[in-house]
C-alpha cells in the first residue's frame, strides 16, 4: 500500500508573506548587529555601505522563498485530514491517500489523476484523461456507487473498510464548443 497526501496548497495573503519577510530580515539583523558590536565584524555594514544593505535585504529574501512553501505545507496538514483507499487497476497498486475532510470529491479525482499522470502510467492515463470523464465510485460491503462530484469528502461518510475506484464515463462530445453568428 503506498501512502502519500493530496490537497490544494492554501494560499498565503499579503499580511503573512510580509511578516514572514521582516521575520527573517529581523532576525539576521538580530544576529549580525551584536556580531559587529562585540568585534567580529567590526564595521561591516558600514564598510559595505549601500551593497552590504542590499545584500541584507537579497539573503532574506532567497531565504523566505522556500520557508513560504513550508509554511503552505504546515497550513495543509493542519486541516483536518481523511484517509482514503483507492484502488488504481492501471498500476495495480492500492493508495492510502490523505485529504483535507472538506475537499470536493470533483477535487479530489483531479488532484488523484495528476499525481497518476506523473507516474509510471502517464500514457494511459493521458489517454483515458481525453476519452473519459472520471467518476469515484465506492465499493462497500460488495457493492459500488458512483459519488456525487459536488459532495465533499467528509459527506460521504467513509467507513473502515471502504474502498475507493475511479472509472470513466464516456465523454459526449456534442456540445457546441465554438458559434459564429451573423
Amino acid at each position: 500500500m503506498k501512502r502519500i497526501t493530496l490537497g490544494n496548497l492554501p494560499g498565503l495573503n499579503l499580511k503573512e508573506l510580509g511578516g514572514m519577510y521582516l521575520t527573517i530580515f529581523g532576525a539576521i539583523w538580530l544576529v549580525l548587529e551584536p556580531l559587529g558590536f562585540f568585534g567580529v565584524f567590526p564595521n561591516a555594514f558600514s564598510n559595505l555601505g549601500l551593497i552590504g544593505y542590499a545584500l541584507l535585504l537579497i539573503v532574506s529574501f532567497l531565504i523566505f522563498v522556500p520557508i513560504s512553501q513550508v509554511w503552505r505545507k504546515v497550513k495543509l496538514y493542519r486541516q483536518e485530514l481523511v484517509t482514503v483507499v483507492v484502488v488504481s487497476s492501471l498500476e495495480g497498486i492500492t493508495y492510502e491517500v490523505k485529504v483535507p475532510a472538506n475537499l470536493q470529491v470533483w477535487d479530489f479525482v483531479s488532484l488523484f489523476i495528476e499525481y497518476l499522470e506523473k507516474g509510471t502510467q502517464t500514457d494511459k492515463v493521458k489517454a483515458i484523461r481525453r476519452l473519459y470523464s472520471p467518476v469515484l465510485n465506492l465499493r462497500r460491503n460488495g457493492e459500488s456507487r458512483a459519488i456525487d462530484n459536488s459532495m465533499s469528502i467528509s459527506e460521504i461518510g467513509i467507513e473502515k473498510d471502504d474502498v475507493f475506484f475511479i472509472s470513466g464515463k464516456p465523454i459526449e462530445d456534442n456540445t457546441i464548443r465554438f458559434s459564429i453568428s451573423r
